[in-house]
Parts: C-alpha cells; structure tokens; sequence
C-alpha cells in the first residue's frame, strides 16, 4: 500500500489534534498518509491560507500529494471557507489533492461530547464535579463552545490556586 505525503494546515494550534482523526478516517478507506503538521505560530508565518501552505511546502522541500486545511466556518459559512480553502492552496501547488474541514460550529463544540475526554485532558479522569456539558442537540447552539471548553476543563480538574 503507498504511503501519501500531506501536509495538515490548522486554523490555529488548539486543532492540531485534528490531523490524527484525518489521518484514522484516511486509514478507514484504505488509504496510509503521513502529515506533517508545522507549527506556524513559531514560524512567524500571516495566518491567511496561502501562506501557511506555502510557507509549509517551504519547510518541507517537498511537493505532497494531500493538503488538508483546517478552518472554522464562523460567520462566512461553508461554502465561502471551502472555496477560500481551494483557492489559497491552487495558488501555491497545483498538483494536490485539496481536503478542505470545515466544521459549521467551532470544532470545540464537538469536543463537549466527551465527558471522559475533558476529565482526561484535565489531568483528573476520576473526577465526579458536575461540569454543566450541553445536551448533544444543544452542543451547536452555544454561544462560544471554546469558552465553554475552557471552564469545563478549569471545571474538571477541580483543584485550586496554582494547580489550577
């Protein structure tokens, strides 16, 4: 089976978790890839598209088969994120396949599905504090799911002062 190189391009370092679940949904279809996932943020790269495609084939030397960018749909919406993913990256390598994420809601709304996984990220999986997660039909609907993450983690870890 041939190994495909990728390149992962992430809205900001909070989503860089998302290249392995990309990687295991590749995997599911038979197909092996390996991303590279730069850190942008200590490249001092412009946090447009293009750029950080570019500046990422830069780093790597290299030409990849796969390039998948991660954005939030926000306030554009689905359709003008993917469009503004193909046309950054068409720019800049012609012959990738172009895998654009486009979670509707902050990708941190979905991470509010998984008690066990806030209490693990925590550093407290045992913990019993109720931590107020939505229901899973409201989970979309929240104001900002990102702060509701946080205090769910600051929640869950349930310790004080420094610790905290």
């Amino acid at each position: 089976m041939t190994l495909h190189s990728g390149l992962f391009v992430a809205e900001g370092s909070s989503d860089a978790p998302l290249a392995d679940l990309v990687t295991d949904l590749f995997a599911e279809h038979g197909i092996r890839l390996r991303l590279q996932e730069p850190d942008f943020t200590r490249l001092k790269v412009a946090k447009d598209v293009r750029s950080k495609v570019h500046a990422g084939i830069e780093l790597a030397k290299t030409d990849f088969d796969v390039i998948v960018v991660h954005r939030d749909a926000d306030n554009a919406g689905h359709v003008a994120r993917e469009q503004e993913i193909l046309k950054a990256v068409t720019c800049v390598s012609a012959n990738a396949q172009v895998v654009p994420v486009v979670p509707v809601r902050m990708t941190e709304a979905w991470l509010l599905l998984d008690e066990a996984a806030i209490r693990r990220v925590a550093g407290n999986p045992n913990g019993r504090v109720r931590l107020g997660l939505p229901k899973p039909h409201e989970v979309e609907s929240g104001a900002d799911p990102k702060h509701l993450l946080r205090q769910c983690l600051l929640t869950a870890a349930d310790c004080t002062g420094r610790r905290r």
